[in-house]
């Protein structure tokens, strides 16, 4: 619905209303001049018609008002205003209506909008008790979309729910009186150009992404402190990089091979040559529980999700699996914070592995877990000790699952990083990829995307883009005489790539 030239003293341009050029102010008459010849006016306009919104979201409505008065650009047209309305509203009618003034980007758009408004008219019709008339329109105007055979059979079955909660329930719908309608606005805004209909809290969304965009780029950060101000650009002082020792954690008798944190940072947990792990307390520095039993040296520990399991790895034959109860989480009662209590028992003794076990790592549903040898064996168990599944292929030095848990990695001698697939489980790896070099240990990105690996003869840390299989970036710089046992990203994002645990005379 756009007015002709001259009514109301505007423009339809692209969409939105603008003034006309003549009875503008200088800047104005300059913008869009700008506009006409290199396209700036166009994001003159985009800024004014965020602002507009971010008013209106922010309740200044009046302010917002005065804003499209004054500039000229209006943040909708009648028309997008009046379909929003109809959608929120339920006037089915006057919505399909409109539709020719979305700009569809194809046919294929115009019917998935068709049909997902006739689909909330249908349901509406149903949650009303207007069964007749909710049948009508399943096979007046649904079903000639032929758009859905599945959905459209999905929705009959619908009819046969007498009570409104079990309809609610079966079709996963909260109904008129609920967020049905605004969900079903926001799912038609997908298919809707956003030049003419602006996505919800636009401007909200652009100011996080330059903030979160900040952060990242920001070398030294490492505080979870994300109160950062739009005003000036971030940057943190290098003196925030933490790089002096507080603390000395001295009980282990040997050689420590390996430390983990718990996924609350309340604990440490460490385990050595001397065969036993210990359970430190970031709170005081000192031992909380110390685990026995394994015979051997322990050189790997790995904490469940929840953090109230500890999987540890020995060097003996008959003995290289542990899985520890480390606390109980007790539920609180009336919101009263109770403590875990700690308990240190070990669980079960899983031997299957016919040599030591090198790695393991939890599945994200605490459920499952998997771990690797130096004979070609990678195990899938649950926390009953049942196998689950066998992969048979590299002599494992590490691995690592992503935090869906739909892909697992593992790393080894024989110069190559494996990616598996954790969902159906096939026997062979997906991919692998060839480095240069016996590679000792693996550490993934938040997202998975990225994996930091550890060269042992190259004296170097190689940042992989494994959704690319690319190598990313070389980290050079610290020496060792025997190898690095460990790599990680540390920081408050894992912004920063370390390493850590290595094996004597090392830096």
């Amino acid at each position: 619905m756009k007015p002709q030239n001259g009514e109301n003293g505007v423009n339809g341009m692209n969409g939105v209303m603008t003034r006309k050029g003549e009875g503008m102010n200088g800047s104005h008459s300059q913008m869009m001049a700008v506009g006409a010849n290199g396209g700036k006016g166009v994001r003159t306009q985009e800024l004014v018609r965020l602002m507009v919104q971010s008013m209106h979201d922010m309740g200044y409505s009046e302010a917002a008002a005065a804003l499209e008065r004054e500039s000229g650009f209006m943040l909708e047209t009648p028309s997008i205003r009046q379909f929003r309305e109809g959608v929120l509203t339920g006037d089915w009618q006057l919505v399909e209506t409109l539709l020719s003034v979305l700009e569809l980007d194809q046919d294929k758009d115009a019917l998935e909008i068709k049909f997902l408004i006739r689909q909330q008219k249908y349901l509406e019709l149903l949650e009303g008790r207007n069964i007749k008339k909710a049948l009508q329109i399943l096979r007046n105007e649904l079903t000639p979309l032929d758009y859905s055979l599945e959905r459209l059979h999905a929705l009959s079955s619908l009819m046969m729910y007498a009570d409104v909660a079990d309809l609610k329930k079966r079709a996963d719908w909260d109904g008129a009186g609920g967020m049905s309608r605004q969900k079903l606005l926001l799912d038609l805004q997908k298919y809707i150009s956003p030049s003419i209909m602006v996505p919800e809290r636009r401007l909200e969304t652009l100011l996080k992404q330059a903030m979160t965009l900040q952060l990242k780029n920001c070398l030294y950060h490492n505080s979870e402190d994300e109160s950062i101000t739009l005003f000036s650009d971030h940057v943190c002082d290098r003196a925030q990089f933490p790089c002096m020792t507080t603390n000395i954690l001295e009980q282990h008798a040997d050689e420590v091979w390996y430390v983990a944190f718990s996924h609350d940072g309340r604990y440490l947990a460490s385990v050595s040559k001397d065969t036993t792990c210990i359970i430190w307390s970031m709170e005081n520095m000192k031992p909380y529980r110390h685990l026995t039993g394994h015979t051997m040296d322990v050189a790997y520990c790995a904490w469940s999700p929840d953090d109230t399991m500890l999987l540890t790895c020995g060097t003996s034959a008959d003995d290289n699996l542990r899985l520890w109860e480390v606390s109980v989480r007790i539920s609180s009662i009336h919101l009263i914070h109770v403590e875990p209590r700690m308990t240190g028992v070990c669980v079960n003794i899983l031997r299957k592995h016919d040599d030591q076990v090198t790695s393991c790592a939890w599945l994200p549903d605490g459920e499952q877990f998997v771990s690797g040898d130096m004979v070609k064996n990678i195990y899938l168990w649950s926390t009953d000790g049942n196998v689950l599944h066998k992969w048979s292929g590299p002599r494992v030095t590490d691995l690592a699952i992503n935090g869906e848990g739909t892909r697992m990695y593992a790393i080894c001698n024989e110069k190559k990083i494996w990616a598996y697939d954790l969902v159906d489980r096939s026997a062979q790896a997906l991919w692998t990829i060839q480095e240069t070099g016996p590679l000792t240990s693996i550490c993934l990105s938040l997202d998975g995307r990225f994996a930091l690996i550890n060269l042992q003869a190259a004296q170097e840390l190689h940042l992989w883009d494994l959704e690319n299989k690319i190598l990313a970036h070389k980290y050079v710089g610290h020496t060792h005489v025997k190898l690095v046992r460990v790599c990680m990203a540390s920081g408050a994002r894992t912004t920063y790539r370390g390493v850590a645990g290595s094996q004597l005379d090392s830096e």
